[in-house]
């Protein structure tokens, strides 16, 4: 671990939770009191984007997470420099490091075991690599290893496993919102007796039960032909289930249940059943989804906060700019779309406001100094200035549909708002 950690984490920790803010529209962190306070704990996650999860984590557990991230992200000094003092924990695989980085996980496993002997959160992305996606992939078995590692070598017997779920609405999309579902822990007591009798069987159960539980806490869509229907419909859904802007950070359960309800339901169809609905939601206005009933209220909010909107869009031009020319031009995996321009967008705030500072310190005297912190809340001001200037076109869209489109748009709403009713009684 790089000696600088306990420096620049504390320092980076709360910024990037204000950029998590500015990024996202909303972070609904749900059940977080399901993670014991009194015994070891390995964390295990989805993982959906290249980075995004442990940023997310980072900012919303109290105590710090050391994450195990893949080895060649640090092959280059600084980067290694700078994810180390971020708690990151280089991992191998095969296809990074060959022989030679496997033969490396040993004194890594040994670190992630001190860490949890000394009551920090460990935490590994379970499935092994990234992708954008809407379901489980097959685990690796690295967490069910290391879990069984520190129960032995360690003797943590009374470790625990407590799975993550990172649920994006919209993976790519700036002001989208996440949904983040803690799982019910699982104790590495029941297994070690199978452990000590045939380890390779006991690694495969132990890796099979982190997975069922880690599906508790993922929107898990089994076939990907079914994504843009299960879309279609939860676009609809969230229409019934508009989030306030305040707070950012929420914790409310029952959107998460909602979506994964549907993704269940949508699992158990026919193909002909998949057809019904998809001819029932096919012809709905898309464009209208986000409108609102309170039509005069958004009107004075754009007239009100206009003047912020426009020195906060001022302000932000230079640095957005070029963290979207650089995510643009230079990021080709759609994994890293999201996450790039998320820390593009804080690194080149960050640099800016820094040069907006010494001009101002020039010019105007020190005493001004305050000026660029305050043009930061303006920036602020105007991402929530856009929100709800979205939300005034699609209500100037829904006036321009005929009444006959209307009136079907509205029989559309009803008719999935009556199946979701009869999903929800259903449900658990």
């Amino acid at each position: 671990m790089s000696k600088f950690s306990n420096i620049i984490y504390p320092v980076i920790k709360p910024a990037a939770g204000l950029g998590l803010k500015v990024y996202f529209k909303k972070i609904l962190f749900t059940n977080k009191d399901r993670i014991p306070d009194d015994r070891p704990v390995l964390l295990v996650s989805n993982h959906p984007t290249a980075f995004l999860e442990p940023v997310l984590y980072a900012t919303l557990f109290d105590k710090p997470i050391y994450s195990l991230v893949r080895g060649n992200f640090f092959e280059n000094f600084w980067a290694r420099l700078g994810l180390e003092s971020l708690n990151m924990i280089a991992i191998f695989r095969m296809r990074d490091g060959g022989v030679a980085g496997l033969r490396k996980n040993a004194m890594i496993f040994s670190k992630c075991y001190d860490l949890l002997s000394n009551g920090e959160y460990v935490m590994i992305m379970a499935e092994g690599f990234t992708k954008q996606q809407k379901r489980l992939a097959p685990l690796q078995k690295g967490a069910a290893r290391i879990a069984f590692g520190a129960a032995i070598e360690s003797q943590l017997e009374n470790l625990c496993i407590v799975p993550l779920g990172a649920n994006f609405t919209y993976h790519e999309e700036f002001r989208s919102e996440v949904m983040i579902e803690v799982g019910e822990p699982l104790d590495i007591s029941g297994y070690l007796d199978l452990y000590r009798q045939n380890k390779k069987e006991a690694v495969q159960v132990l890796t099979k039960d982190i997975a069922d539980l880690m599906k508790s806490t993922i929107v898990h869509i089994n076939r990907e032909e079914d994504d843009e229907l299960f879309e279609n419909v939860v676009r609809i859904v969230r229409r019934e289930n508009l989030s306030s802007l305040f707070p950012v950070i929420e914790d409310y359960d029952e959107r998460f249940r909602l979506e994964k309800s549907i993704a269940d339901w949508l699992n158990n169809f026919s193909e002909n059943e998949k057809a019904g609905l998809q001819k029932l939601v096919q012809s709905y206005p898309y464009s209208t989804v986000l409108r609102s009933h309170k039509k005069i209220g958004i009107y004075f909010k754009l007239l009100g906060l206009f003047p912020f909107w426009l020195l906060g869009s001022i302000y932000r031009m230079i640095p957005f700019g070029i963290a979207r020319w650089i995510v643009n031009n230079h990021v080709n995996q759609v994994e890293f779309v999201s996450p790039m321009r998320y820390g593009m967008g804080m690194l080149f705030i960050i640099i800016w406001t820094l040069i907006i500072c010494v001009f101002v310190g020039i010019f105007l005297g020190i005493g001004w100094i305050w000026l660029p912190f305050v043009l930061l809340v303006f920036i602020w001001i105007s991402v929530l200035y856009d929100d709800i200037r979205v939300c005034f076109q699609q209500n100037r869209n829904w006036r321009k549909l005929k009444t006959s489109d209307r009136l079907d748009a509205i029989r559309i709403e009803n008719e999935l708002s009556d199946k979701i009713q009869e999903l929800s009684f259903n449900r658990p």
